[in-house]
This record gives C-alpha cells, structure tokens and sequence, in this order.
C-alpha cells in the first residue's frame, strides 16, 4: 500500500520541487502528510490500546523502507519516535496531535537538527534519554540535501521524556529502513539503465565492469535487508541483543546505501554526475541519514562509527563479523 501510495503521490520530480521550494520552512507536501497521518503511518507500531494501529518494528521497517526508496521529505521517522515517548508519558493530547499530523517533531543531530521548524518539537537523544523538546528558536543552516532542512536550534522546555534502553535501538532500525529503500531503489536504477543503454551495440548489463557493480549491490542490499529485520525482530522482543542488532543494521545498511549510490553514479556514466540526474538525490540523502542519531550507532560499551569503517580497531566487537562485514 505504501509503495502503490508513495509511487502515485511522490514522483522524484515532486521531491526536487519540494526541496527547491524555499518559501516553506520544511520540504513538506502537507496535504500528502495528512493523507499519511489519515492511514496511521505515525502510530503504526503503537498498541490500538494507546490509540495505535497494534503492529510493531518490522512492519515500522517495511514502511520506511518504502519511505527511503521514494526519498520522502520531512521529519518521518522523528515524529514516530515522539510518538513513541508521547505515549510513554501518557500525555493523550501529545500522542493525538502527533498522531494526526497535527504537530511535527525534527531530530537533534550532531549540534545541528534535522527538519525542525518554528512551533515545533525536536527529539534529542542523550544521557540515556529520549526527550522531546519545543523549540525555542532556530536559524537555518545549508544542507547537502536541500530537501532536508539543516539548522542551529535553541532548544526549550521537554514536553516528553523516555528513559527505556530500546528506544536507541528501535530509532536505528527507522532510519535503516530508509537507508535500504535508498541502496534498493538505486540498485534498481542501475539495473534498469544497463538494461537500455548500449555501447558497442551491446546492452552495458553485458559488460563485467557494469554487471558486477550491480550483483554487488544487490548483494549489500540483501545483507542490509537480513539484518534490519533481524534487528526489528529483537526489537519487537526485547531481547537482550536488540542493542547490538539495531546498532549493526544501521552500520550495513549505511554502508550499503552510501557504496550502491557511488556505484550507481558510475553505472550511469558522466551524465549520473549531472545535478539534472536522480542518482544525485539518492547520493544526498544517503549523505543525511549516515548522520541522522549523531552520526554514530550505539551497541552497549562500543560506538560505531560508519563514516570510518575501522572495524578491527572496536573493542569487544565479534572479529569474525566484522571480517565478513568489512
């Protein structure tokens, strides 16, 4: 339903229109926003008991993925996680305003926030809390993405507050579901354009170079999409491990977005280095998410961070599977 949905609603060309739109504060359609809030996508993994849907973390996966694959602009995977402590907290009017689309939350990110906006909430992780602040004040900064609104935020009082460990963990695989939807889509990308572009009246999907970037990407996809839902199954069950398994899909699955967009761009030739070709919108936002959460990903005494793949260097980490990984 979400990719029938996304697919109709969201062509590629309305989210460069929505990012080039600079008149609003957030590159938002808010009449699609509405339509999500109407089909319950923000309180989908929430009890019907607490005014949600009743599923849970592999089906919040199975929609962002679709999310990331469409590059769906706007503070999606933030506002469920308000959501999510707004519920915690048993603060009914919270929970329906953010439920019905009504109120937005942005995330705190690095000293930056992500999609935050005047009136608005701001998720911030930190001190083993996820709080969920108003915003006092902001002054927008440039992104790399310009459908993803940087700026520097003051933040003011905390409307909401969770201290439960998971929700780290349950925040990770989000955000590695968008990061799937991102390496699937440009995997697709890839494969459809070796399929009609010819060089030497031959297919280029017939050339190794080309057709072993493309089994490479579906190979990361494949690991990235195992993992997440692994990690969203611990999740769902509060499993000791959950920790370390949101914390590797977020490493694999950032991994695999940000190498399937490199190598999309160079399947493409000189014209996916083109600010006129797709495959830099994907490249910007696989850039965004690596950093959404800080830029890190937690598992228990060890802090990962992707944008430097030292895996051997980590202490107490499992050598093998970080061998296999790296």
């Amino acid at each position: 339903m979400a990719a029938k949905f996304l697919a109709s609603e969201l062509p590629l060309a309305r989210v460069r229109e929505l990012g080039a739109d600079n008149s609003t504060v957030l590159a938002v359609d808010e009449g699609l926003w509405s339509q999500c809030a109407q089909m319950g996508w923000f309180s989908l993994g929430v009890s019907d008991a607490s005014g949600g849907i009743g599923y849970g973390p592999i089906e919040e996966y199975a929609l962002f993925r679709e999310l990331g694959r469409h590059l769906a602009p706007g503070p999606y995977a933030s506002t469920v996680i308000a959501g999510w402590v707004a519920v915690a907290n048993g603060d009914d009017e919270l929970t329906a305003a953010l439920f019905q689309g009504d109120r937005r939350a942005g995330l705190a990110s690095g000293g930056f926030t992500v999609d935050a906006e005047p009136g608005g909430l701001v998720v911030e992780f930190a001190s083993g809390l996820c709080r969920v602040h108003e915003v006092r004040a902001l002054q927008a900064v440039p992104s790399v993405d310009p459908s993803v609104r940087l700026a520097r935020t003051e933040l003011g009082a905390v409307v909401a507050e969770s201290n439960d460990p998971l929700l780290l963990a349950r925040a990770q695989v989000l955000v590695a579901g968008l990061e799937i939807g991102v390496a699937e889509a440009v995997r697709d990308m890839s494969v459809e354009y070796a399929k009609v572009r010819h060089q030497f009246g031959k297919p280029i999907g017939t050339f190794q170079a080309v057709k072993h970037r493309c089994s490479d990407m579906a190979i990361r996809v494949h690991a990235g999409q195992a993992q997440t839902l692994f990690a969203a199954m611990h999740v769902a069950r509060r499993a000791p491990e959950s920790a370390f398994h949101a914390a590797s899909a977020k490493l694999v699955t950032t991994t695999a977005a940000k190498l399937n967009c490199a190598d999309n761009v160079q399947n493409h030739g000189a014209i996916g280095f083109t600010v006129e070709h797709d495959a830099g919108l994907f490249a910007r936002r696989a850039h965004m998410h690596e950093f959404a959460l800080d830029g890190k990903v937690l598992a228990g005494p060890i802090a990962l961070a992707p944008q430097r793949h030292d895996f051997h260097a980590l202490p107490d980490a499992p050598s093998d599977w970080f061998t296999a990984i790296d």
